[in-house]
């Protein structure tokens, strides 16, 4: 997972590798005072990878190229501060809900929230949104190894930080999914966080316990 995640870190230093290489090899109008404009220049063409390479001439400026990076780098930011505020705001209207619709209550010494529904279901927020949350039906259903299993999977989410990991590929990974690899990326990170919290619950509650609780919840209703 965290391989993956360093996908957008190597794109965004690809994107600012060859803006650099491109104002080393182009040169465009000025739009800087002389003695500035002159300064850059001999900096750019002195840490060019092809040294004594003609340049180019062009009609964008070469300081497009430069600050680029930094543009993208204050978008990202930007755009990040703005998901982030997005996700409180949900985690915090479904606190709410939740608090307001279902009991604590602690089981084989896992305190979580139970609602009464009679859905068999269980899913997981942030630890200060909740934790763990289960329906009475899934807790009715479920022999005690069973519910063990699927409580620990959840915990497993909530322990290991993966709504963090999500809230990552949702911010930086999803929106550039039109891109064939960032798109496999964010396919398959939520895979692996799945693998990784059914390999604690397997550990914990044993691989028959996992898969008959999973078949039990997979079952239409």
């Amino acid at each position: 997972v965290f391989g993956l995640l360093l996908v957008p870190l190597m794109w965004w230093a690809v994107v600012a590798a060859l803006s650099l290489t491109a104002a080393s090899l182009f040169k465009g109008p000025d739009v800087l005072p002389v003695p500035l404009a002159d300064v850059c220049q001999r900096c750019l063409i002195a840490a060019s990878p092809f040294p004594g390479l003609a340049q180019v001439d062009t009609l964008v400026p070469v300081v497009l190229f430069l600050i680029f990076p930094l543009v993208l780098s204050v978008v990202s930011v930007v755009w990040a501060l703005h998901r982030r505020i997005r996700r409180r705001q949900a985690n915090s209207a479904a606190a709410q809900r939740l608090h307001r619709d279902s009991t604590v209550a602690d089981i084989n010494g896992h305190s979580l929230n139970i609602l009464d529904v009679r859905t068999p279901f269980a899913f997981s927020l942030p630890q200060k949104y909740g934790g763990v949350i289960v329906s009475e039906a899934l807790c009715a259903s479920l022999e005690k190894n069973e519910l063990i299993a699927v409580l620990e999977h959840e915990k497993a989410h909530v322990d290991g930080g993966h709504h963090r990991i999500m809230a990552i590929v949702d911010t930086f990974v999803r929106p550039l999914s039109f891109i064939p690899l960032f798109a496999e990326v964010a396919a398959s990170i939520p895979l692996y966080l799945e693998i990784a919290a059914d390999d604690r619950a397997r550990q914990v509650a044993g691989t028959p316990a996992l898969a008959s609780a999973l078949l039990k919840i997979g079952q239409p209703t």
